[in-house]
């Protein structure tokens, strides 16, 4: 997979980001790793008319994932419209989902640690390595 690196508000804040370019890349996203590094994370394009949709269209689970994860909506003016962490599922949230209320053109997962960094309406951007 390509690699990127991902800037919010200026700052790069991960260095080594996976472009999910195919269904099967997104499908997998972070899934097998038993940690995520702070300078690594994936994103991917939602594709098509999903980007127009919200809720179940622009969804992530966390199904068999070990760790928690920031996950972004990016819209397609490269801003923040919800930012989150997603856990691994629970009793209470057995598959893990989580989704955006607004319209999103890419999803970006990444550190935990970036959260604080992650605010609605910042600018985000990508530059493929």
């Amino acid at each position: 997979m390509p690699k990127c690196v991902v800037t919010v508000d200026g700052n790069e804040i991960a260095t080594r980001v996976d472009i999910a370019l195919t269904s099967a890349d997104r499908s997998i996203g972070l899934l097998g790793r038993d940690s995520i590094a702070p300078e690594e994370g994936t994103m991917w394009e939602i594709p098509g008319i999903r980007k127009k949709l919200t809720g179940y269209w622009n969804a992530i689970h966390m199904v068999g994932m070990k760790f928690p994860i920031a996950v972004i909506w990016v819209d397609k003016n490269g801003r923040i419209v919800r930012s989150v962490i997603a856990e691994p599922p629970t009793w209470r949230n057995l598959l893990g989902w989580h989704s955006s209320s607004s319209p999103a053109a890419y999803v970006i997962e990444l550190h935990p640690s970036h959260l604080t960094k992650l605010h609605l309406g910042s600018s985000v951007s990508w530059k493929v390595n």
